[in-house]
């Protein structure tokens, strides 16, 4: 592997990066002048450069190893290219070698990876199977957002290890690198096994119960299963990812929910939660106040749910902001003219219009070919 001697960023990652490897049959040597990119040569004498050669030895170490399997997922190896391109300009900069910003563009330009991204995808979009489509939008939007609110707590001074770094990009939910710089949280054992069989639970769902639904029922198996991935993902690896780091789940038993706000605030989707916070809720409070900001948050959760789930599936587009419209009126109701705890009713407005969210097209056009993909129908 050859690294840019020059650069004490490269320098150091190169040795840590070292540790590691020379077991695997590695050995690392500076770059006979400063180049733009590292190169890897493989035993073959394959050269190996930039962002690729980065994706190669993450698939070396297993805690790295999620970057190659995320850099598998349909156009996403451009945008990693992208990335590493962004590095290698500002290099020289990474640890007070120069004056140059972490980010030069400002606040604006923060949303510019995830908007070339989202462009690069949505153009592409109808050459993919839709199921592919759909998880190739929301990784765009998981690390676009994750970019913005890593630079922006940088920009702050927030300091975190690189163990932790990573974590963050890879290995953690949540939406705020603060919470995950200082947890907090201690587990109970308890937590631990609930989140091992929610993944069983889903499992079950997905590559067992739903392939005993009738075959003329695929809304009724696509919804099965769709029900058994949120097992698997938001109760279950995500759940283990937050006790790993000692931090609060993403989930909070969304189940004991007495009221709107207790639901949407702080059970269900932390991690949104505080993306929108900080992204919409407070700008948009300070300048209209409380209640067009719980609107407005609302409305734009919906239009991300519309990229996500009508786009790939070819129609439906509408349901989902109106689901989410609905949930924003019903939370100012709430707040204005409703006093107790009504646990009925929240249910009701939740899970009464969730076809709206998730409407049979989006069912039958993507979760049911993905399901068939996955060899669980």
């Amino acid at each position: 592997m050859y690294y840019d001697a020059g650069c004490a960023f490269c320098t150091t990652w190169a040795r840590r990066a070292e540790r590691r490897l020379t077991r695997r049959g590695f050995s690392f040597r500076p770059l006979p002048a400063r180049a733009d990119e590292m190169k890897v040569v493989t035993g073959t004498g394959e050269t190996i450069g930039g962002a690729a050669a980065v994706v190669y030895l993450a698939r070396q170490v297993w805690w790295t190893w999620p970057l190659w399997a995320i850099s598998r997922i349909p156009l996403m190896m451009p945008e990693l290219d992208r990335g590493y391109r962004w590095m290698v300009a500002r290099r020289y900069c990474l640890q007070g070698g120069c004056t140059l910003p972490l980010h030069d563009l400002g606040e604006t330009g923060d949303w510019v990876p995830m908007i070339g991204g989202l462009a690069v995808v949505l153009a592409t979009g109808k050459f993919l199977p839709a199921w592919v489509w759909m998880w190739s939008l929301v990784g765009t939007l998981y690390f676009g957002f994750k970019w913005i609110t890593w630079i922006r707590a940088r920009r702050g001074g927030l300091r975190m290890s690189l163990g932790r770094g990573v974590g963050y990009w890879l290995l953690w939910p949540g939406m705020s690198p603060k919470a995950l710089a200082r947890p907090k949280r201690h587990a109970r054992p308890t937590e631990w096994a609930t989140a091992v069989a929610n993944i069983a639970f889903g499992a079950a769902l997905v590559w067992w119960v739903a392939r005993r639904v009738p075959a003329d029922e695929e809304l009724l198996a696509g919804w099965v299963g769709w029900i058994g991935l949120a097992f698997i993902l938001h109760f279950g690896l995500m759940h283990l990812a937050a006790l790993a780091w000692g931090t609060e789940p993403n989930m909070q038993a969304p189940i004991r929910a007495e009221s709107l706000r207790e639901f949407w605030g702080t059970r269900w989707n932390r991690a949104f939660r505080d993306l929108a916070r900080g992204l919409w809720f407070e700008p948009i409070r300070r300048r209209w106040g409380t209640d067009v900001a719980t609107l407005g948050v609302f409305l734009f959760s919906g239009l991300l749910h519309e990229l996500v789930i009508s786009v790939p599936a070819g129609t439906g587009v509408g349901l989902p902001t109106l689901f989410f419209g609905l949930q924003g009126i019903g939370m100012l109701i709430e707040s204005h003219w409703r006093t107790g705890r009504w646990r009925l009713l929240t249910w009701i407005i939740v899970v009464g219009p969730a076809f709206w969210l998730f409407h049979p097209a989006f069912i039958e056009r993507v979760v049911v070919p993905m399901m068939k993909a996955w060899r669980a129908l």
